[in-house]
């Protein structure tokens, strides 16, 4: 069976059934059809294309090269060879070519790492004594060394991963790469490998853009899984030959045909590593599917070849972001650190050249809903607090709510939103103001059972019910929820911690066993937990002991709430302690050195509250203070490492069960003897930021005097 080989390149032998490598593969034939032989198999592992290098004689062995890496030349069953002296005539494909040994030859074809690669044939006719690595002959002619031309700076080196191929995305599970080296191009397409080389400008690229590749040698497997594989690969290698021109654009290459259309896409293979989760796929493929069906012509085009990037932001704990790019459309995804089956993803699509953008969220059974973030928190908000007050009357937990942006055409200054389920229909009206101005009003209604209640949710997600159902009243005067509420809001008042009302919290009965006319509850969300005791009796004489912790801010808070909702602190944030100052030069050492260190002015207060955040234990310490902008600091990381090494020289060593840190700001420890120094680096945006509430503030745009650090050492010994 004869192989036919051209110096453009080496075919897939299409025409014949070739055997699978890796696969074992039985197709039935009809039976007024012959069965076709099975071809010999060529498996070429490593491709150049073409070496233009001496032939030489080696212990009776021909080989290729004339250094140790030098390959025993083999040649195809169709080859008439002959050697005499040292004189090598080659017939094949109706060429006659006379060498000599020593000479210079062009050869091309491809390297061979095993002997058992090849068909019985060709085996045959490579001597026992002759060891491989081997180079099967595909052409020979004479030839010259000659001097390569360099290859652009931004090709040379580089290694690719493509994204797009004809304009179409690749079949799923498959990878082509590409690199370019100083001699050679080359790469895998899954099944099979390919290569070229530049010699006699058989591959030239030039500075200006221009890229000629005449001449790709492919290893001859194919592969049956996954379908359209091997189509797949002959449309790339065929791309690739009608290459005429190139760019690269940051971690982007483009090649374009003659006709100037870009057949083809690569992303830096360092950029294209990134392989987002499974997860945050399945939920950008819900987002885009729920863009497409509601808003047509403005969605992102099918087929588009995403790539991923992790964008989380540098220090960001407990939360994970990813963004897909795919020409002018980027969607963004960030979640909570949570189990899967708990996971809610905030998911952004935009298109800045069009101005089209979309949010919503995508849960863990990948259903859609349209909203910002801040408006899904209202609606949520005010379902949580329904359910809570008002019981039965209250739309079941789990609704399916459908819905999205619902402004009327022409409305200018105001935006509403609506979502319903089943008979229960919810309406988030709100102006378009400043951010921190916003109220987000709610009305949550059902025109079957005549319910509707009204509340509004703030800029700093505070909730207030602004109309309660019409005869309807809650449980008691002040049920155990609202005792819980009341106490959130007053410790939100008094310390400015967050609000935290309209969070999602778990309820659990802790009354001891065997007590008798009390009841104690516990409600967790995340880091917080309230804990809500009372005796049972008369609601207008309830008295709720409200006690208030979370560990990650330090916090634990004890109050007692009556049945109108009067709050009176009884262990709030507390004071005294067994902490005392450092020494007054010690002290005044330590700010010295932190100004030095920082090269900005430092502020001391020789006593001032402390509170080691780990033990709960409290008293007085002394405390340095610096004050900047982004001019001033590079950012809260640099700044927490730099004064780190000025306290190691001091003595101070890290306590890292104290560190801590967000995408503002980080914190840690220091011991020393009995010392212990709390080190707190922060910025917070200023006045005139527009930093949007419902993103992220790690992903505010803002310029460096809009960053205001505040840098604290608050140093105590324990007494």
């Amino acid at each position: 069976m004869k192989h036919t080989r051209t110096l453009g390149l080496l075919v897939l032998l299409m025409g014949f059934t070739l055997s699978v490598v890796g696969c074992a593969v039985s197709e039935k034939t009809p039976e007024n059809e012959p069965t076709p032989m099975p071809a010999p198999m060529v498996v070429v592992t490593r491709m150049t294309a073409l070496r233009t290098e001496p032939l030489t004689m080696v212990d009776s062995c021909l080989r290729i090269g004339d250094s140790e890496a030098s390959n025993l030349v083999v040649w195809p069953p169709d080859f008439e060879v002959s050697i005499e002296n040292d004189t090598i005539w080659v017939l094949y494909d109706d060429h006659e070519v006379e060498v000599q040994l020593g000479q210079v030859v062009r050869l091309g074809g491809g390297e061979v790492k095993s002997l058992e690669a090849f068909d019985e044939r060709t085996r045959q006719g490579v001597p026992a004594d002759c060891p491989g690595p081997y180079w099967l002959v595909g052409s020979i002619s004479p030839g010259e060394e000659t001097e390569r031309p360099e290859a652009p700076a931004d090709l040379d080196g580089a290694e690719w991963v493509l994204t797009s191929l004809n304009g179409e995305s690749l079949i799923e599970d498959t990878e082509i790469t590409l690199y370019f080296e100083e001699a050679l191009l080359g790469g895998s397409m899954t099944c099979n490998g390919y290569g070229g080389g530049r010699d006699s400008g058989k591959y030239i690229a030039t500075d200006d853009g221009s890229l000629t590749i005449p001449m790709i040698a492919v290893t001859l497997q194919l592969c049956s899984e996954p379908k359209g594989l091997m189509e797949q690969e002959a449309a790339y290698i065929e791309a690739l030959q009608d290459a005429a021109s190139y760019r690269v654009t940051g971690d982007r290459l483009e090649i374009a045909n003659a006709a100037g259309e870009t057949t083809l896409v690569f992303a830096r293979e360092a950029d294209a590593a990134v392989q987002a989760p499974d997860d945050i796929r399945a939920a950008r493929d819900s987002a885009l599917a729920y863009v497409s069906k509601h808003h047509g012509e403005q969605a992102p085009p099918p087929g588009l070849t995403w790539t991923a990037e992790d964008a989380t932001p540098e220090g960001l704990i407990g939360g994970v972001t990813y963004q897909f790019r795919a020409e002018d459309w980027v969607v963004a995804i960030g979640h909570a650190v949570v189990p899967p089956e708990m996971r809610v993803y905030q998911v952004s699509v935009s298109n800045p050249t069009t101005g089209f953008w979309w949010e919503g969220r995508i849960d863990a059974e990948e259903f859609a809903t349209e909203g910002t973030e801040i408006v899904l928190t209202a609606r949520d908000a005010g379902l949580s607090y329904i359910s809570e007050h008002y019981g039965e009357q209250a739309p079941p937990s789990d609704l399916a709510w459908e819905g999205g942006r619902a402004t009327p055409e022409g409305l200018v200054g105001g935006e509403t939103f609506q979502y319903t389920a089943d008979d229960w229909v919810v309406t988030i009206t709100y102006p378009v103001v400043a951010p921190e101005n916003v109220v987000y009003h709610i009305v949550v209604a059902n025109p079957s059972t005549g319910f509707q209640w009204e509340g509004e949710l703030d800029a700093e997600r505070y909730l207030t019910e602004t109309a309660a159902p019409e005869a309807s009243v809650p449980q008691v005067m002040l049920d155990r929820i609202g005792a819980r509420d009341a106490a959130l809001s007053y410790i939100f008042e008094q310390y400015q911690y967050p609000p935290v009302e309209s969070l999602a919290w778990e309820e659990e009965l802790v009354t001891s066993e065997g007590l008798v006319g009390a009841e104690t509850y516990r409600y967790t969300a995340f880091d917080w937990v309230a804990e809500i005791s009372y005796n049972v009796v008369a609601p207008a004489a309830m008295i709720y002991q409200v006690k208030v912790t979370n560990p990650t801010l330090g916090l634990n808070w004890q109050g007692e709430v009556d049945a109108v909702g009067q709050v009176t602190e009884t262990g709030g944030v507390p004071t005294g302690g067994d902490f005392q100052p450092l020494s007054p030069a010690a002290c005044s050492d330590l700010a010295n050195a932190m100004a030095q260190t920082l090269g900005v002015e430092v502020a001391m207060m020789a006593e001032t509250p402390f509170q080691d955040y780990i033990s709960r234990e409290t008293g007085s310490g002394c405390q340095a203070t610096a004050t900047g902008t982004g001019l001033d600091f590079e950012d809260f990381w640099s700044v927490a490492e730099d004064l780190k090494e000025m306290l190691n020289a001091q003595g101070w060593q890290e306590d890292i069960s104290y560190m801590a840190g967000g995408p503002t700001g980080a914190g840690s420890g220091f011991r020393k003897d009995n010392g212990l120094c709390l080190l707190l680096a922060g910025w917070e945006p200023s006045e005139d930021a527009d930093c949007p509430t419902d993103k992220p503030i790690g992903l505010c745009e803002l310029s460096t005097e809009q960053q205001l650090y505040t840098i604290t050492l608050n140093c105590a010994q324990d007494s």
